[in-house]
């Protein structure tokens, strides 16, 4: 299954599940703060997904290729393959985080929701730069490498003008 559907499908299931999860709360479809929050929380995982995920599509460079593009415009075969799949793992890394939080919001307590969305998701999202890290250093050569705060400039080079 694509990305591209993944997304989609996740999409529809938050168009859905939202109700759902109202009504199952016992809110009924009367909007409140937590209401609001869920959707904050749900809306920020989809759009990220959604932002990495689009630049999968046929024809198009992978989000953390045109990081590394600004700071390495010639990169090897590996290298390019490695940002695409870090871009693949980044997708799928907020659509789990968009369905982790639909189903905590739905189905545990409300806690347990408030516990992910607030202190969980940046922990996760942390977790998951440091395995980024940990992979890179393991799968690519150190000329291929970069170390965080290169790779936070290559970021900052994207923004100023490269993926603009």
């Amino acid at each position: 299954m694509g990305v591209r559907r993944i997304l989609r499908a996740l999409a529809t299931l938050a168009c859905v599940a939202y109700p759902l999860a109202a009504w199952w709360a016992g809110r009924h479809g009367q909007p409140r703060f937590i209401d609001l929050a869920l959707l904050e929380h749900l809306g920020s995982m989809l759009v990220l997904g959604g932002v990495f995920g689009h630049s999968l599509r046929p024809g198009r460079t992978a989000l953390v290729t045109r990081f590394a593009a600004a700071r390495r415009p010639s990169m090897s075969p590996r290298l390019l393959a490695y940002t695409r799949g870090v871009t693949v793992a980044w997708t799928l890394f907020f659509a789990a985080m968009a369905a982790g939080s639909l189903l905590l919001f739905a189905l545990g307590p409300l806690r347990d929701w408030a516990w992910f969305a607030s202190l969980g998701t940046p922990l996760l999202v942390t977790l998951m730069f440091v395995l980024e890290y940990l992979a890179r250093r393991a799968l690519l050569s150190p000329q291929e490498q970069a170390g965080p705060f290169e790779a936070i400039r290559a970021y900052m080079v994207y923004r100023m003008g490269a993926g603009r």
